[in-house]
């Protein structure tokens, strides 16, 4: 199985309490008791060709994810360089697009 399949998986027994029953608890943390796990606990495994199949479907959909928070990053590194600007009225944004002005104090890396 893909390690992203895995991933999800594994994510979705947390998620849906299944992991609940194999911690250890003795000591007040959350210990795992792997061996316990997967020696009782047993899974339908799919054909290859659908763990394939939803590989790829995740693939592209990691790969936006992915791209959207680099998106994001950018997007609040530029917020954060122009909002103290606006603030202080180096910037000034109005109604049409010509009405932008930036003083040359003001240059973004």
């Amino acid at each position: 199985m893909p390690i992203i399949g895995t991933a999800y998986y594994w994510n979705s027994l947390y998620d849906n309490g299944i992991f609940f029953g194999y911690e250890g608890k003795t000591s007040g943390i959350k210990n795992l008791l792997f061996d316990s796990f997967v020696t009782s606990f047993f899974t339908v495994v799919p054909e290859n060709k659908i763990v394939d199949k939803f590989y790829n479907l995740m693939e592209d959909i990691n790969n936006k994810k992915q791209n959207n928070l680099a998106e994001n990053q950018k997007l609040t590194e530029l917020r954060d360089w122009l909002l103290p600007m606006l603030m202080n009225g180096q910037v000034k944004v109005g109604d049409g697009e010509d009405d932008v002005v930036v003083g040359m104090a003001a240059e973004y890396k």
